[in-house]
């Protein structure tokens, strides 16, 4: 009798211990599908209207959703777009790389640079939303504790040039640290040379804006390409 009764406690007990679930969801897959909307809303507002356009109750409209549910998962519009910014990042580092990979191991430099310029350039425009998102809404949030901003994305494309050359140019050597200071100011370049693209809503063709970003890079990587250049022996310190 005395089994009969644990194991009828047990049961119970395991049951409560389940998790409650609505239309074969659990608490938490529904709190993470609604923040999903939420994240899909606000893409579309903020890769739309300027942010400070943009209110709560706007992001909750469009994403069917009442604005409690919107202060269980963010604090306000500033940790929003903050998430929203950083899923924009990602996706067009995912893409840069893509380009990066996609082209033949025995490819020149210039061709593996050229790519990887003309998939960053055709991601952004291919999605305004993110340019949007990246490039101008990123300069109304600005503050101490949440500086995201086009730095950020000048940081990935710095970040991925250096791995090109590394992988591609140095022959076993590595950037000093005016080579890394060189890239950059070339970086630099090419994020004002895209944002400008972006603010003239892609008035330029893509195949121009790429090769106005490779005038200046290719005699960079002409140096890089020659042992015997004096200006390499700045740039790269020789594996001895």
């Amino acid at each position: 009798m005395q089994t009969a009764d644990k194991d009828k406690k047990q049961t119970v007990a395991a049951v409560a211990s389940r998790p409650r679930r609505f239309k074969g969801l659990t608490i938490e897959e529904r709190q993470a599908q609604r923040r999903e909307k939420l994240m899909a809303a606000a893409l579309e507002l903020y890769g739309n209207y300027d942010f400070h356009q943009v209110k709560v109750k706007d992001i909750c409209r469009e994403a069917k959703l009442t604005e409690r549910y919107f202060y269980e998962s963010f604090e306000g519009t500033d940790t929003l777009f903050t998430c929203v910014f950083l899923q924009q990042l990602d996706k067009l580092n995912q893409e840069i790389f893509g380009a990066f990979i996609g082209v033949d191991g025995a490819a020149q430099t210039s061709s593996v640079v050229e790519r990887t310029v003309l998939g960053f350039l055709n991601t952004i425009r291919q999605d305004k939303r993110m340019a949007k998102v990246l490039y101008t809404n990123s300069s109304f949030v600005l503050s101490a504790d949440n500086a995201y901003t086009q730095e950020d994305v000048y940081e990935s494309l710095g970040n991925m040039m250096e791995n090109i050359i590394s992988m591609t140019l140095l022959q076993g050597g590595t950037l000093t640290d005016i080579g890394r200071l060189t890239i950059a100011g070339f970086t630099g370049f090419t994020t004002q040379v895209s944002y400008k693209w972006v603010k003239s809503d892609f008035a330029q063709p893509v195949e121009q804006v790429v090769q106005i970003i490779l005038v200046l890079i290719a005699h960079f990587m002409d140096i890089l390409a020659d042992k015997q250049s004096p200006l390499r022996a700045v740039l790269v310190a020789e594996k001895p």
